[in-house]
């Protein structure tokens, strides 16, 4: 026998009908990589349902956003409690007293300097202040001062050579008189007889006519400096004020004395009149 007749005439074993009959043999399982049963059409054998995978990302996104801004709000508001705890702090602190020994706030600073008395308010007699050879600060007197006539139109003939000074005493008066003048007379610059105040003299411009009351008023509102010279020309008047200073150390009184350019020639002879006062004290 050939072994193709073998083959056909070896019995075979029985196929299962499908689906089984009832009391049959269970369906018997398939073979390693065969499918169980029909398939589904498109999709394999076990496979899970598709679903939307999107969407639970986008809610989580979601979440996440919320919970920031949450979490900023909250921010804002701790930053605005703390400003205002400090702020509270600083308006506290700033409220206590300095502690003991220390030096107060604008102990540094420059202190701004204060106005300045005016002429009017600066006392008049022995215990004034004396008053700057600049005219700047001056003793007023009362309007109505008396004043007492020393001596009344004196002359005096002072020849100035040239650079030679002339010192001149008001108070008495005299010449050459240096270390009590009021004045002192030369002629170096051009040749022009000139005039100058000693220290503590204060001037003004004034008229021959001119009273005492008249000259201190004059002076107290029109003084002129008193450390400049001045051209002596024929005619010019002053109102001459003298040393206090120089009065108390000699223990004698101001004298208010209107001096008069009377005249100014060729070689240089200056004549002066003069009329003094006694400064009431």
């Amino acid at each position: 026998m050939s072994i193709l007749e073998s083959a056909l005439t070896s019995p075979q074993p029985p196929s299962p009908s499908w689906p089984p009959t009832a009391g049959g043999p269970g369906p018997q399982p398939p073979v390693s990589g065969a499918p169980y049963g029909p398939p589904v059409s498109g999709a394999p054998v076990g496979a899970a349902p598709a679903g939307r995978p999107g969407r639970g990302v986008a809610r989580l996104a979601m979440v996440v956003a919320a919970v920031a801004v949450l979490l900023a709000m909250s921010s804002l508001g701790v930053a605005a409690w703390a400003l205002r705890k400090a702020d509270q702090a600083t308006d506290a602190l700033a409220a206590l007293p300095p502690p003991p020994g220390s030096p107060p706030p604008d102990a540094g600073a420059t202190p701004e300097p204060g106005p300045t008395p005016s002429d009017a308010e600066t006392t008049t007699g022995p215990d004034a202040a004396e008053p700057t050879s600049t005219g700047a600060s001056i003793a007023p007197l009362n309007p109505q001062s008396v004043f007492k006539l020393f001596y009344e139109k004196r002359t005096l003939n002072v020849q100035v050579p040239g650079c030679e000074t002339r010192y001149v005493d008001l108070d008495e008066p005299r010449l050459d008189a240096q270390s009590a003048a009021d004045i002192s007379l030369a002629a170096c610059t051009g040749g022009i007889p000139k005039m100058e105040f000693t220290d503590g003299v204060v001037a003004a411009v004034g008229e021959s006519a001119m009273t005492p009351n008249e000259c201190a008023e004059q002076i107290q509102f029109s003084a002129i400096p008193a450390t400049k010279d001045y051209a002596l020309r024929k005619g010019d008047a002053y109102c001459i004020q003298t040393s206090l200073a120089a009065a108390n150390s000699r223990g004698d009184s101001q004298r208010m004395v209107v001096v008069t350019v009377t005249g100014v020639s060729a070689d240089k002879l200056v004549t002066l009149q003069a009329t003094a006062y006694i400064v009431p004290e």
